[in-house]
């Protein structure tokens, strides 16, 4: 169990079992204190909401999963081109994934609300590492302290799985994003050999 302090007031698992019976996955909600920012609300006050982890659906939820990619390569490239090379074969990546245990794809949803999405797995080239693909909130759900837990969900996921730590690789021009994992306690490991504008950084999990 970690020891990070935590804003989680409720939780309760809910069974997220394929319909083929090729692989289990866990939705977990959570009561998380935020809400949305709006224009009406300047000083966005924290308010307890539920967050859910469901696990994504390739077929139903494609479209949602390809603008969550878009904007989030957005915010670290600042244009989107690239992006096609990058879709293709997205889906059926992702349908092959999703028969493989190692690999986790949610949609956040709040309130029946797609608010974000995460992409992660139990493995990388580094002995138990884990890796994380994509933590993505849409821009209403930003600055909400919802970033933090669902961190903190992947690394309770991993840490369950075997892993030790977690890497993941980071824009350098994507500030926001570096802000908030410095913060958090990621350190810079090395520049990422696949894409020059990019460095992967570490965080080791607590036992």
């Amino acid at each position: 169990m970690m020891n990070q302090k935590k804003t989680i007031i409720l939780a309760c698992l809910n069974s997220g079992i394929r319909m083929d019976g090729s692989q289990a996955r866990i939705g977990l909600m959570v009561g998380i204190l935020f809400k949305p920012r709006t224009d009406s609300d300047p000083e966005n006050k924290e308010i307890a909401v539920k967050a859910e982890m469901k696990p994504i659906d390739p077929d139903r939820d494609f479209a949602c999963c390809v603008a969550a990619r878009r904007d989030a390569y957005l915010c670290s490239f600042g244009s989107d081109e690239g992006f096609e090379t990058f879709l293709c074969g997205y889906q059926a990546r992702m349908r092959e994934r999703l028969t493989q245990p190692e690999w986790y794809y949610y949609h956040v949803r709040v309130n029946g609300e797609i608010a974000g999405q995460l992409e992660f797995r139990n493995f990388s080239p580094q002995p138990e590492t884990g890796y994380v693909n994509l933590i993505y909130l849409t821009p209403a759900f930003r600055g909400t302290g919802l970033a933090g837990q669902l961190q903190q969900f992947i690394f309770e996921t991993l840490s369950q799985a075997g892993c030790k730590q977690v890497m993941l690789s980071v824009s350098r021009i994507n500030q926001r994003a570096l802000s908030f994992y410095e913060k958090s306690g990621w350190t810079y490991l090395r520049p990422n050999p696949k894409h020059p504008l990019t460095d992967f950084f570490l965080y080791v999990l607590e036992n």
